[in-house]
């Protein structure tokens, strides 16, 4: 009976600020947290860590932000885009500044210099994870 009047249903949680100049700061953090819960299905392991509080009289959740990169390699179509942007880059030099333009790269030492990897982003969310009691 317990159970279920703890984690039927998502809750509404709520931030409160301890300065008053904090309070819009508060409202913002309070809908984010009510939207990362709705959107992630932390009621899974909440759900599960409830259990475990009821049968050993504690329950853990680990609570945190994953964050994750890969390095990839490149299409021909993003080489091309950095190569323009590149070039473009160094055309606006050499106009904002004609003194240094026999010192900027020419266009065959961009291309050659330009990386064929890239980090990407693979994962950026939060996430709930239930510690088993047998593990604390």
């Amino acid at each position: 009976m317990i159970a279920p009047s703890v984690a039927v249903n998502h809750p509404k949680i709520v931030v409160q600020a301890s300065n008053p100049a904090d309070t819009e700061t508060a409202v913002v953090s309070e809908a984010i947290v009510n939207y990362l819960w709705r959107h992630y299905d932390f009621r899974k392991p909440f759900r599960r860590s409830v259990k475990d509080f009821l049968i050993f009289g504690h329950g853990w959740l680990k609570v945190g932000w994953r964050f994750a990169e890969q390095e990839q390699m490149l299409g021909d179509g993003e080489l091309d885009d950095l190569y323009a942007q590149s070039v473009m880059e160094v055309d606006q030099a050499a106009f904002a500044d004609p003194f240094i333009a026999a010192d900027l790269p020419t266009d065959e030492e961009i291309a050659a210099n330009l990386p064929s990897t890239a980090m990407r982003i693979v994962e950026d969310q939060p996430f709930v994870e239930r510690v088993s009691p047998f593990d604390v």
